[in-house]
């Protein structure tokens, strides 16, 4: 996914945990019955007279040793010849086989194969994989209109372009997706998230802001969690338009909201707690509320990357206040 994959193209890994399972084998919708779920173990290992099931069989244990190794034991180059080995029999498949049900599977696992490959291999080399991701799903997308895979490639199509900072070809495949399939699971959600993320990287905000106030109206039903992400997206889409108080209230509210049982370990809640700290001290010279505010965020995220700026930050605040500088006015928090 978006949120798994562009630290890498940005050069910022991060650290996964291990999958332990992983649902990897399905077929379409007119053959539901006929595959079975493969959980990622060493306890599935089987036998099929279906030559295409033997070769996504054999295309998965490739694809499982690539994962054990770059996961467990950080060997990239290992890594990158078991996904090789994995995307050559995916590709066996498609070609010997291109009307078994499992070949929309196979272009989907291709697809993550590519991926795979893409977090180990050169870095100048990360444009070929992206084509490549990109090709595995639009096949899908063309070849096999009625599988279940079909359900999600423009969601995934859409991702991969916003991977790739084509914002415009990304917001077309996540409209397109919305349209076509408006409550497919769970991938509703981040599809508007996305979208929104598209349109704020071109500088197109109040579209960003539009799309996910139409989630929220849309969607009164989810959770406070779900909800922050999109609040927060909305908030920092207000402060590049300049309308710092609307964005200081959003975050505000998504603090005085925040579930106590996730609150402050959620992700990217450090973010927002920042930059309320920061509006408050560079925008509004509300120096009081700012000290408060910093020094929350060291309270709860003390072991982060912004610890060392705010700490700096305080330090200043008390050379101020020691000058009878800072502001005087009525603390909000």
């Amino acid at each position: 996914t978006y949120g798994e994959w562009w630290r890498f193209w940005e050069g910022k890994p991060k650290k996964e945990k291990a999958k332990q399972e992983r649902v990897v084998k399905k077929g379409s919708k007119n053959t539901k019955n006929q595959t079975q779920s493969l959980v990622l173990s060493k306890q599935d290992e089987g036998t099929s007279t279906d030559p295409a099931q033997q070769l996504l069989d054999e295309a998965i244990e490739f694809y499982k040793k690539g994962l054990w190794k770059s996961e467990s034991e950080r060997k990239g180059t290992e890594s990158l010849e078991y996904y090789n080995k994995a995307i050559e029999k995916y590709e066996e498949l498609v070609n010997k086989y291109p009307d078994s049900p499992l070949a929309p599977t196979a272009w989907d696992l291709m697809a993550s194969g590519y991926a795979r490959k893409a977090c180990y291999d050169d870095i100048e080399k990360r444009p070929y994989y992206l084509d490549k991701i990109i090709e595995c799903f639009k096949k899908i997308l063309t070849d096999y209109p009625n599988s279940e895979e079909e359900k999600l490639v423009r969601y995934n199509i859409g991702s991969w372009y916003l991977v790739g900072k084509n914002y415009p070809k990304a917001i077309e495949y996540f409209q397109v997706q919305l349209s076509k399939y408006p409550i497919e699971g769970t991938k509703t959600i981040p599809t508007y998230m996305k979208m929104a993320v598209a349109y704020r990287k071109m500088g197109s905000y109040t579209e960003a802001i539009s799309v996910l106030q139409k989630f929220k109206k849309e969607n009164p039903e989810n959770s406070w969690v779900i909800y922050y992400n999109a609040d927060a997206e909305i908030a920092s889409s207000y402060e590049h338009l300049g309308n710092f108080d609307k964005a200081l209230e959003i975050y505000l509210d998504i603090i005085n909201k925040a579930d106590p049982r996730l609150y402050p370990r959620a992700l990217e809640l450090d973010i927002v707690v920042y930059n309320i700290a920061w509006i408050y001290d560079e925008v509004k010279k509300d120096y009081i509320n700012a000290e408060i505010w910093y020094k929350r965020f060291l309270k709860d995220y003390n072991n982060t990357i912004l610890a060392g700026t705010v700490t700096e930050r305080l330090d200043e605040l008390e050379e101020l206040k020691e000058q009878g500088k800072l502001s005087t006015g009525k603390k909000k928090r």
